[in-house]
């Protein structure tokens, strides 16, 4: 998904936010592995729509765990 499709996952959903998302069926995804400049270009700790190859994928930027969460439409309904 969004630029960190095919790399490793290894974060863990910690954290009340974080377990509800990754629960409805977000990914966490390591900042390491992701565009810095995709995660220093959200807000913080709120849900955000972004747009990728005509797929709307919505992501969360977690501040305290320096990584984000990543779910398609499915994980909102």
């Amino acid at each position: 998904m969004i630029d960190c499709a095919g790399l490793p996952n290894s974060t863990s959903c910690s954290g009340m936010m974080t377990q509800n998302l990754c629960s409805a069926g977000f990914v966490p995804m390591p900042m390491k592995v992701c565009q810095t400049g995709l995660f220093e270009s959200l807000p913080p700790n709120k849900i955000t729509t972004i747009e990728q190859n005509g797929n709307s994928y919505y992501v969360y930027a977690d501040q305290s765990s320096h990584q984000v969460l990543m779910g398609q439409t499915s994980a909102l309904t």
